[in-house]
């Protein structure tokens, strides 16, 4: 991915410099998968899924995908185990960012929601996050 061409695409929908993608998870329904582990695919939504994690850019194309955790799981803990995560620690990404929803905790490569903004600042960055959200609600649930 060129991250200067993305980051320039995010910066025309919303005005924030940086942005390279938005992550997000959604559940995907499966069958239950039975057995004596059944219930962590059970979703607090009350069905059976696959918690499934992507990153898209500013034309909704996804950039990473992760595809493996019970519907149970946190959205954060999925992104905790990441190798996406791995790499923005390590550097490799250099000077951009995520944006992402308030499921996600604050990192100085993940900017995310506020839950109540007070101060200019807090506001501008909220009007960036609705811009955004299309992008990381491609999934329309």
């Amino acid at each position: 991915m060129d991250m200067e061409r993305a980051a320039e695409k995010f910066y025309s929908i919303a005005r924030f410099p940086r942005v390279i993608g938005a992550i997000d998870c959604t559940l995907i329904k499966i069958n239950s998968p039975g057995g004596d582990d059944a219930e962590i695919f059970r979703s607090r939504r009350g069905f059976f899924a696959l918690d499934v994690q992507t990153v898209s850019d500013a034309k909704l194309k996804i950039r990473d995908i992760v595809l493996r955790w019970p519907g149970a799981s946190h959205d954060q803990t999925i992104f905790n185990n990441s190798n996406l995560k791995r790499k923005f620690e390590a550097g490799n990404f250099a000077k951009y960012i995520l944006v992402g929803d308030s499921e996600y905790s604050l990192q100085t490569y993940l900017m995310t929601k506020l839950q109540e903004a007070k101060t200019p600042a807090e506001k501008f960055i909220q009007r960036v996050h609705n811009k955004n959200k299309k992008c990381s609600r491609r999934y329309g649930v």
